[in-house]
């Protein structure tokens, strides 16, 4: 899809104990964010707030981080409007009372519980790969040698197949991911500056 959003999944509630059964995948477009913003339906040509990457060739460099942050996995009764925060100050908030629901908008600056992780791609060209790492309501930008050093703080190193997967295969997908996640404004900036 060119200059969309898509979102990939994977739903490791049911097999995260269990090894004999499958991780489900799930990928999808979010949900139209300004639907219901009146200046939007007037603007039809800019795209849509966090689904649309920008026609105009004017994208912000934190739109990414935008729309992550304002919708991964859409409640059932979608309302763009609440999710970006229109006339609150504050994003997801409706001015309401909360009422506790399992059915809300899922974002990257949910905390979850620590039970989400999200990486997002921000691919602008060919030599521009940005990857943000959120997790627990935080974000981080993400470097390949990140997996040495973040992972083992979010994920259990207690357990054999975690300190192994350090020890043994992280090499490797650094060196993997080092070829392709390039951000050549960050490269000339750290040349020029670090």
């Amino acid at each position: 899809p060119f200059r969309k959003r898509i979102i990939s999944m994977i739903d490791r509630r049911q097999s995260k104990n269990k090894d004999d059964i499958d991780d489900d995948v799930y990928m999808y477009e979010p949900p139209k964010t300004c639907a219901n913003s009146e200046e939007k339906k007037e603007d039809k040509d800019k795209g849509d707030c966090s689904r649309d990457l920008p026609s105009d060739g004017h994208m912000a460099s934190e739109w990414g981080i935008a729309a992550a942050r304002t919708c991964l996995l859409p409640p059932m009764e979608y309302n763009g409007d609440i999710a970006i925060g229109k006339g609150t100050g504050k994003a997801n908030e409706t001015g309401k009372k909360v009422v506790q629901s399992d059915d809300i908008n899922i974002h990257a600056a949910h905390h979850a519980k620590g039970g989400l992780l999200t990486m997002s791609f921000v691919v602008e060209e060919a030599e521009r790969i940005k990857a943000y790492l959120y997790y627990n309501g935080q974000m981080h930008y993400f470097k390949p040698e990140d997996i040495e050093s973040v992972f083992p703080q979010i994920y259990n190193m207690n357990r054999p197949e975690n300190q192994q997967f350090i020890k043994t295969k992280a090499k490797d997908y650094i060196s993997q991911m080092e070829k392709r996640l390039k951000d050549k404004y960050l490269k000339r900036f750290q040349e020029q500056y670090v």
